[in-house]
């Protein structure tokens, strides 16, 4: 009876009765998977959100299978710590050494300490009822479950009623409206407005990264094309946020620019009219680090229109070419704010003509927040007389926010070195 009743609800289904879908999608929400990314070792059992418990450690991106969530599915983080109960239980006295690959404390702010820290965005029907059971093997996991919640969802789901609040819009109702917008609206303000709210979404999504480089190539008006490059970079930025945090694997990356790939938009930045799509188009290909661009990047140093965004397209890609151009660009020019950004760029370059550059900004630049910029900048790059060069300006420099900016990096000097003895000697 049951398979016969299962069947009839498919043959409505697939003929478009919307009440018999809804009811499909709630019986798929009772069975809870998920498939998790990115590396640890633990064991995570959990009822409900008041009783459970987990050992070990992760850090991943976990893929919610949920049919609903499919065609728009994004990424969710979980980190779990140490051994916890309800409320959790670990100590400073056990917190072990551990560090993310760019050296920062795995157990600094950017980590809940917890029973369960889980970055989910749950409703209260999963948060009270869901009984999940996971496993984390090195670089990979998975978690089964149920949900009692959805359990009761379906059941009176008969009745009309929505105790789960999800019958209400399809899923990613508004995802789909925005790409809707994006693809066929003859406004172009509300094509520019979709493209810009699809970028604030933060879903890795193939169609939506799809629709915004097809109106990063054809879309009529320049607004818009800009608009779209940026929710790209949008996207792009967002998960290497997460990746800086030690969240995700290299592959991450890798999987994000098979979405968004630099040969795809470096067209748009040779041929494409509007001078503010090339800039979006070239700070783009920086931030996607594609190495191919530098041929074409390079002799735009010397355009007038564009050679600000290549230097720092350039400068993300990591080119060492363009070290003279910015050495000029923060000595010479006018606005305070603008060598501050030429600074901040030779910062990224771990070279003898941008090093002595910054040595001669914190030494003769008339503005106090560019001599900072630059002493912030040689503190990144380990530079080896920073302690003597900021001895020497605290007493010839007159302006005492500098000179307070000043003694503030030599107190984080010592601490390094500090650091570095005790984890010698340990």
């Amino acid at each position: 009876m049951v398979r016969n009743l299962i069947l009839l609800l498919l043959v409505l289904a697939i003929t478009g009765c919307s009440y018999v879908n809804k009811r499909l999608l709630d019986l798929s929400d009772i069975i809870i998977i998920k498939i998790h990314q990115g590396y640890g070792l633990g064991v995570k059992v959990r009822a409900s959100e008041f009783i459970g418990t987990q050992v070990g450690f992760c850090a991943s991106v976990s893929w919610p299978t949920r049919l609903r969530d499919i065609e728009y599915m994004a990424p969710n983080f979980d980190h779990y710590i140490g051994l916890g109960f309800v409320g959790g239980v670990f100590t400073n006295e056990l917190r072990p050494n551990m560090k993310w690959p760019n050296d920062e404390d795995m157990f600094s702010t950017s980590i809940n300490i917890g029973p369960f820290c889980i970055w989910d965005m749950e409703t209260p029907l999963h948060r009270w009822a869901d009984c999940s059971l996971g496993l984390f093997v090195v670089i990979g996991g998975i978690t089964i479950g149920v949900s009692p919640g959805e359990i009761l969802d379906f059941a009176v789901g008969f009745s009309g009623i929505d105790i789960g609040n999800d019958d209400k819009d399809p899923p990613y109702a508004h995802i789909r409206g925005l790409i809707e917008s994006l693809s066929n609206s003859t406004d172009a303000k509300l094509r520019m407005k979709a493209a810009k709210d699809l970028g604030s979404q933060f879903y890795i999504n193939p169609t939506v990264i799809e629709v915004l480089i097809n109106s990063s190539k054809s879309d009529m008006e320049g607004d818009v094309r800009i608009a779209s490059l940026q929710a790209l970079e949008e996207i792009y930025e967002g998960m290497m946020e997460f990746e800086s945090h030690g969240v995700l694997f290299n592959k991450w990356t890798t999987n994000i620019r098979r979405f968004i790939k630099g040969e795809t938009i470096l067209p748009i930045a040779q041929k494409d009219q509007d001078i503010g799509v090339k800039r979006a188009a070239i700070k783009l290909l920086g931030k996607l680090e594609y190495s191919p661009a530098k041929e074409f990047l390079l002799p735009l140093l010397n355009d007038d229109k564009l050679k600000r965004s290549a230097a720092f397209a350039l400068t993300d890609i990591g080119e060492v070419k363009v070290v003279p151009y910015l050495v000029k660009s923060a000595k010479e020019s006018s606005d305070w704010s603008t060598r501050v950004a030429y600074v901040i760029a030779l910062g990224a370059f771990n070279d003898k003509m941008a090093i002595d550059a910054l040595v001669h900004i914190v030494q003769n630049d008339r503005e106090w927040r560019v001599r900072a910029s630059a002493m912030d900048a040689l503190y990144k790059l380990n530079y080896i007389r920073l302690k003597e060069l900021l001895e020497e300006v605290i007493e010839s420099y007159p302006v005492e926010k500098f000179r307070s900016e000043a003694r503030d990096t030599l107190d984080q000097l010592e601490r390094r070195k500090n650091e570095k003895f005790n984890d010698y000697n340990f």
